[in-house]
């Protein structure tokens, strides 16, 4: 089910963008004997310290288009664990993510990760814990630490990989992101919960931007 943050995002995209019609999903077992499997295993391994590669397949992305795909990124997003899937070589060009931006998110927001992430469901779930193990207690980042996190880490890490194997230009907006308007920055997360007709132009202009960046070799 989609926030309210998400319904007015999208509502903001499908001023400039036409939204394709088709459902997609993305699968690890398209990922098998390519380039990119070894990644995918390295990731899995830092997260999980397991080399075995379980056949995954989950939605596609948060909005697709013609010309790109984009994701948009919550609080849950950031924190170690996806700041271990940041190290790998899959980002060394990768337009459409702010590397330095996104690595410094994960540092610096993890407490409002755990505000929410905390939550039944969030901090570790059936699933979640099939595939890393059983959760600690929800806070407690010893031993084995939150798997529902580490599932939503490696979910994320999955969709950025598979845009490269499939030639998918993908852009990550996160709620962290800063806009100026009127000489002070606000962040999007914010903006997005009731945004005003002239905060979707500059949430759409700011969007608009990035895209063009991907087309930057």
């Amino acid at each position: 089910m989609r926030t309210l943050k998400e319904k007015n995002l999208k509502s903001i995209l499908s001023l400039k963008y036409l939204e394709n019609d088709n459902i997609t999903f993305i699968e690890t077992k398209k990922l098998i004997s390519t380039p990119f499997e070894k990644e995918l295993i390295n990731v899995l391994e830092l997260l999980a310290g397991r080399k075995e590669l379980p056949e995954t397949r989950i939605n596609g992305y948060f909005f697709e288009s013609r010309k790109f795909a984009l994701e948009y990124d919550d609080q849950l997003s950031y924190n170690r664990y996806r700041l271990k899937t940041f190290r790998s070589d899959i980002y060394q060009n990768f337009p459409g993510i702010k590397l330095d931006k996104v690595r410094n998110y994960c540092n610096k927001y993890e407490k409002e990760c755990l505000k929410s992430g905390s939550a039944p469901g969030l901090w570790t779930n059936p699933e979640a814990e099939n595939l890393f193990g059983k959760a600690e207690q929800p806070g407690d980042f010893g031993l084995n630490g939150a798997s529902g996190w580490k599932l939503r880490a490696y979910q994320d890490f999955l969709k950025d990989i598979y845009s490269r194997f499939s030639k998918v230009r993908l852009l990550r907006i996160s709620c962290w992101d800063e806009i100026l308007i009127n000489k002070q920055l606000h962040k999007i997360g914010d903006l997005l919960n009731n945004p005003s007709e002239k905060t979707a132009e500059h949430i759409l202009k700011f969007i608009e931007r990035r895209v063009i960046n991907l087309y930057i070799d």
